[in-house]
């Protein structure tokens, strides 16, 4: 599709072909949670923002590739058995959204 490049893993899901390298295991965290607190909805954590899906994002920019990729890593058994349970990551991002809307953060003008 476009904006996929060939070569690299073209014979397999991962950037190796099927080889699950370091690269995927560096990787795997984020992608993990953006696939899961991003489509929860920011606006569970802070009002006036709308969910975000990357995969929906990779199938509205005709990224199949990456698509294929990051479904790839998330399936994978060992990124499965290791990631933070949906419930946990959001309870988690409830506490992080909290202690910012508390924080007072300088405006560039107040400088």
């Amino acid at each position: 599709g476009g904006g996929d490049s060939e070569g690299l893993g073209s014979d397999g899901p991962f950037l190796f072909g099927d080889q699950f390298t370091l690269a995927e295991c560096n990787t795997a965290p984020f992608v993990q949670r953006a696939c899961m607190v991003l489509p929860m909805g920011i606006e569970s954590f802070s009002s006036g923002h709308e969910p975000i899906s990357p995969l929906d994002i990779c199938d509205e920019l005709g990224l199949d590739r990456l698509k294929f990729w990051m479904e790839a890593v998330l399936d994978r058994p060992s990124v499965r058995e290791t990631g933070v349970p949906q419930e946990t990551m959001k309870k988690n991002m409830e506490k992080m959204m909290k202690k910012l809307e508390g924080m007072d953060i300088p405006s560039e003008q107040a400088k």
